[in-house]
């Protein structure tokens, strides 16, 4: 009849050095993995079962249909999942390779171990700060750019958020007690100096509420050598009622900031 019935021609059946992989994948032999129940001369070029694999970048073993990777490999695409960072593989690219201290950073209160993911996962991972000792969220990606770009990571360390007793007020303001008022909605714990909130302050000495700044600098004299202050620069922030007077050195970043933050 002329139709052509041969089950190796239609491929319908393997025949070794016909139809099978190593026609068509020259390195066979190096990426076939010994895993595998059957050698190579057993599947069909086009066949959708799935076989295993072994990366010459990074040694892993995957498994991939057999269809898609001579495809993919005759187009001279990525088939291996850990070089695509869609799967971690121990060692190549799981968040020890970039985190030296990971069993340190990472939470236990984490479901899942470090193990379990690339450095490319966008998981929302709890992390240890081991300056401050808080415990905060962050995605793993960005974590791993930050440690990459030398930035930091923690929220509180960065000023971010407050972390009471580290970086809020009572930290900066030892008489903040005194100064912070009662008509104030939140506790000073709950602000860093960054803060853009507008807060109500009290005067130690009256309790009045209203105040004004002033600056000045010391540039001689006998006070000033006896306090040794001289040629320095400071701010004043006086009460309007009893004129009690608080000084603070200028020149730093951090008293400039409690200053943007007492007078808003």
């Amino acid at each position: 009849s002329g139709i052509n019935r041969c089950p190796y021609c239609l491929n319908l059946e393997p025949k070794a050095g016909f139809n099978t992989l190593e026609m068509y994948i020259d390195d066979i032999d190096e990426v076939w993995s010994p895993k595998n129940m059957l050698s190579y001369t057993h599947y069909i070029f086009n066949c959708d079962m799935r076989a295993l694999f072994i990366c010459k970048n990074c040694h892993g073993t995957y498994s991939y249909p057999v269809n898609r990777y001579v495809s993919e490999r005759r187009k001279g695409l990525e088939t291996c999942p850990y070089c695509q960072n869609k799967s971690v593989l121990a060692g190549y690219n799981s968040l020890d390779t970039v985190i030296t201290n990971i069993d340190d950073v990472w939470a236990a209160s984490n479901k899942m171990s470090y193990s379990r993911f690339p450095v490319t996962s966008y998981i929302l991972a709890d992390w240890n700060c081991m300056k401050c000792g808080s415990v905060f969220k962050k995605k793993i990606s960005k974590y791993i750019q930050n440690v990459k770009d030398e930035k930091e990571n923690c929220p509180y360390c960065s000023g971010n958020k407050v972390l009471a007793g580290y970086n809020s007020l009572d930290t900066v303001l030892d008489n903040i007690d005194d100064i912070w008022s009662s008509k104030n909605d939140q506790d000073y714990t709950e602000f860093t100096i960054f803060s853009a909130q507008k807060a109500i302050w009290k005067c130690p000495k009256c309790g009045n509420e209203e105040y004004e700044k002033d600056q000045f600098q010391a540039t001689g004299g006998n006070f000033s050598k006896i306090f040794d202050v001289q040629n320095k620069k400071f701010i004043t922030i006086s009460c309007t009622k009893c004129g009690y007077t608080e000084l603070y050195k200028t020149g730093t970043s951090a008293a400039m900031n409690i200053f943007d933050f007492l007078m808003n």
